[in-house]
């Protein structure tokens, strides 16, 4: 199956999105509502007792991920995205859903996913799990930016 270079970099950043999103939902869910199969908090009940309610600490634990995310999205997958869209544009037009990607880079999605299952099985604190889904899930989403603005920002005619 072959697609267009816009088309294939418009996936990559669904894909980083529906991915981040996902991530961040899961997230949000771990902080706010602890499921009783996972492992109870750590952290947020001293920053309960900090602060004074838990649904404060929640929120702020929450913004300290997001936070996180943020400059993780700006600083390394800024530059994976553009990586990613280089190699793209550098294929033949229109090219092969195959080759889309390189193998390190799909052996490293395999990895990162493997190790986000692992952690459902490891018995981690709910809210350090949820503080690293919503990093993650945010530099995810940031990340998927760069992908959207390749058609914003107005390119010189060769």
């Amino acid at each position: 199956m072959k697609i267009r270079h816009s088309a294939a970099i418009v996936l990559s950043g669904l894909t980083w999105m529906g991915i981040g999103m996902f991530l961040m939902i899961k997230g949000f869910t771990l902080i706010m509502v602890p499921m009783p199969s996972e492992s109870s908090p750590v952290l947020l009940p001293y920053i309960s007792l900090w602060i004074g309610d838990s649904q404060q600490a929640s929120l702020i634990w929450i913004c300290l991920a997001l936070f996180i995310g943020f400059f993780k999205g700006r600083i390394v997958l800024r530059k994976s995205a553009e990586r990613i869209m280089k190699r793209l544009l550098s294929l033949p037009n229109p090219l092969d859903v195959i080759s889309m990607y390189p193998r390190s880079y799909l052996i490293l999605l395999g990895c990162m996913m493997t190790l986000g299952m692992m952690l459902k099985w490891i018995p981690i604190p709910s809210d350090i799990k949820g503080l690293v889904d919503v990093a993650v899930g945010s530099a995810l989403v940031n990340g998927s930016a760069f992908y959207f603005r390749h058609f914003a920002i107005p390119r010189k005619a060769a």
